[in-house]
């Protein structure tokens, strides 16, 4: 006997789920997520078979049924939460730049019902130095910014930290939150966003963008606060969200990052 789950969540948007329901209900997008090694689907053909609604959710063309980006989109990594829809939005504006692939992860366990589709309106102000255009001059190594105590409550995160990489003719980003509270709706699971880009020299441009979530079960999270990325190696459990191979502009990465 298969459970179904019907749930209104923040998205604005009523669901019905029970595990790997999309994979049922379209067996061409459970073929694409087994040709990739990452479980993704390719952007182009979601947009040519789905219609996007915004906020995550595609409607299938000539259908009521929704697929959803995954909920490691959402904020708290829950689906208590909205996505992080700014960002989802410009990935999805970037598919018709013919010098790029993208590619994003998909929820496998909920479908949408379409006439029940509502927005959410957010708002978000940003402080700061502007960004310049020199990623050649970028130093080399590891950089951490530490959240302050009024941060660290309201964002649950202890730092964020930065590793650029110089062969030479490749500049290679790592980027990763320390976040010090659980995912809400999972068991023993720290989730930390996680970006990995590639920035070519002779293209001006970076030809590699993906971003994905590192989860720590709470004995490895202890181990985590105390080290810094370039000594904790590669133990989490890694999720990949979105990946954009190709030529990205400099102005497009910035945005995206962050986004």
């Amino acid at each position: 006997m298969i459970c179904i789950n019907i749930v209104k969540k923040n998205n604005g948007l009523v669901m019905y789920g029970y595990r790997e329901i999309l994979l049922e209900a379209f067996p061409e997008i459970k073929a694409k997520m087994e040709a990739d090694k990452a479980s993704l689907v390719d952007l182009e053909y979601l947009l040519k078979e789905f219609t996007y609604l915004s906020q995550g959710v595609f409607k299938k063309n000539n259908s009521n049924l929704c697929v959803i980006a995954h909920p490691y989109f959402r904020k708290s990594l829950s689906l208590y939460n909205n996505f992080h829809w700014i960002f989802l939005y410009e990935l999805v504006s970037m598919h018709c730049n013919t010098d790029i692939t993208l590619k994003i992860k998909l929820d496998t366990d909920y479908l949408g019902y379409a006439p029940s589709f509502i927005t959410v309106h957010e708002f978000e102000y940003w402080w700061g130095p502007k960004y310049n255009n020199d990623i050649t001059s970028i130093e080399p190594g590891l950089t951490q910014y530490k959240s302050d105590e009024f941060e660290r409550l309201y964002y649950n995160i202890d730092r964020t930290e930065f590793v650029w990489k110089n062969d030479g003719k490749l500049f290679a980003m790592e980027l990763e939150e320390v976040r010090d509270q659980p995912v809400p709706t999972l068991n023993d699971t720290y989730g930390c966003r996680y970006m990995h880009s590639i920035f070519d020299r002779a293209k001006d441009a970076f030809d590699h963008f993906d971003g994905a979530i590192r989860a720590y079960s709470t004995d490895l999270m202890i181990e985590r606060i105390d080290k810094k990325m370039t000594e904790i190696g590669r133990q989490s459990e890694y999720t990949k969200l979105s990946r954009i191979d190709g030529k990205l502009a400099l102005s497009d990465w910035k945005s995206l990052s962050t986004n």
